[in-house]
């Protein structure tokens, strides 16, 4: 049993290379600014630390120097020093021990999930009534718990314009920290409107009472909310119409020949670390979306929740997106999008990890 398993941050190697080589109370800022070659000089400071001996003048200070995952390599060196030096008693000239690869399991701090759903609109504002975004917002409720999230369902009078800026401006702002992971998702009407020969795009909250922009919540207010909130991770879901003018339309994921367990050695590190801000609509911005065609559930819910492949990719979003930018088109004249917004630095998002 390894003796020392510290919970840390995915971009806090620094941290836990310090704590295990005892030095984090006196040499916590020398590392940060300096970078890790400080070690070194300091290891002729302090020859009675045996185990910042051994790491600065060992293969391990190379390896960890050109790994990217970092925090995996501390946890090899910190086992195989125990095992060495500690557990057996061993001298410090027997015979190498060739570090071997520890799997380390990665996380999100928190997950939490919030689904919005409007079935019932004002009989004058200009927009029907729905038969079944309640439902799939309740769903993808469903859903977010059987994953390990924490999660939020918001239906119809829960889901005004005013309730919805208090949600993003104060609750999930004071809820959230930059390790969470955030999934909203949206089932209702949107709008396209035109102003000064421009196309806006907008969601349309519960009591809406016509097609103004006081009326309604424009895509370029629900990114500046996004924006100001600290999870690194954050997939927004627009299950409505017209809702391709979020984001701009980015790349389809491509297959791979490398193993599951290559890509996550080499890649979930990585992701895990860039803020990324991810949005999935369910058609582009002059489509219109089905209200319902999966059971009592719309075409991207359906897809969504039934998705088969979330063990191999840890959810990953890309992957579950190329899914159902395939299917949907043979179902119905959907084209779904996936988009950025301002932030992103290119990381995935994983939903079961």
């Amino acid at each position: 049993m390894h003796p020392y398993r510290p919970k840390f941050k995915t971009n806090d190697w620094h941290r836990l290379l310090l704590k295990i080589l005892g030095l984090q109370k006196l040499y916590n800022h020398f590392i940060v600014i300096e970078g890790i070659n400080v070690l070194r000089i300091l290891s002729k400071k302090k020859p009675q630390n045996h185990k910042l001996k051994i790491f600065c003048h060992s293969r391990w200070f190379d390896m960890i120097k050109s790994n990217d995952n970092k925090i995996q390599c501390l946890l090899n060196f910190d086992e195989w020093y125990s095992k060495k030096f500690i557990a057996l008693r061993c001298s410090p000239k027997q015979e190498k021990i060739i570090p071997k690869i520890i799997k380390q399991e990665f996380s999100y701090s928190k997950k939490l999930w919030v689904s919005i759903g409007v079935n019932n609109y004002e009989k004058n504002s200009g927009f029907s009534s729905l038969k079944n975004a309640v439902n799939d917002s309740i769903t993808l409720n469903e859903f977010g718990l059987s994953n390990g999230f924490k999660t939020i369902n918001l239906q119809d009078n829960q889901c005004s314009k005013q309730q919805l800026e208090m949600l993003f401006q104060s609750d999930l702002c004071s809820r959230l920290n930059p390790d969470d992971l955030l999934v909203v998702s949206f089932h209702g009407h949107g709008h396209t409107g035109y102003f000064n020969d421009k196309e806006y795009g907008f969601i349309v909250p519960y009591g809406s009472l016509d097609c103004t922009p006081a009326s309604l919540i424009s895509m370029e207010l629900l990114s500046l909310w996004v924006q100001m909130l600290p999870a690194r991770h954050i997939l927004i879901i627009l299950d409505c119409c017209f809702s391709g003018m979020m984001a701009l339309r980015g790349k389809e994921s491509q297959e791979t020949c490398e193993s599951e367990e290559v890509m996550r050695r080499n890649s979930l590190y990585k992701n895990l670390c860039k803020k990324a801000r991810i949005v999935i609509n369910a058609g582009q911005e002059d489509e219109t979306i089905m209200d319902g065609g999966w059971n009592n559930n719309s075409l991207l819910t359906g897809l969504i929740v039934s998705y088969e492949k979330y063990n191999e990719t840890n959810g990953s979003v890309y992957s579950l997106f190329n899914y159902i930018s395939k299917k949907i088109p043979i179902i119905a004249n959907q084209n779904p999008t996936l988009g950025k917004l301002q932030g992103d630095m290119g990381g995935d998002i994983y939903i079961t990890l």
